[in-house]
C-alpha cells in the first residue's frame, strides 16, 4: 500500500466504466495500464465527506481492508488523502 499526497495514481490507470455511486463517492472498474490488471476505484469526495462528517467512517472502513488478508475479499492498495 501506498500513501502520497502528490502521485497522479490516476494516471496509472484507464477508467472503463461507473460501477455504482454512494453518499460521497464513486466506484469505477478501471485496468492498470502497466499491469493490465483490473481494479476498482473508489473515490470519494473530500468535500461530501466533511459535510457529512463520515471522516471516522472513512478511516474505519480504510483500517478494515488494510486488515482483511483474502482472495477473494477487497485489498486496499493506495490511500491517497489530499
Amino acid at each position: 500500500m501506498e500513501i502520497d499526497n502528490n502521485t497522479d495514481i490516476f494516471s496509472n490507470f484507464t477508467v472503463i466504466k461507473l460501477l455504482g455511486k454512494g453518499s460521497y463517492g464513486k466506484v469505477k472498474l478501471a485496468k492498470h495500464k502497466k499491469d493490465n490488471n483490473y481494479s476498482a476505484l473508489k473515490i470519494l469526495k473530500k468535500e461530501a465527506i466533511i459535510r457529512l462528517n463520515q471522516i471516522e467512517h472513512v478511516y474505519s472502513e480504510y483500517t478494515i481492508l488494510n486488515q482483511i488478508k483474502h482472495q477473494f475479499i477487497v485489498n486496499c492498495f493506495y490511500f491517497l488523502v489530499g
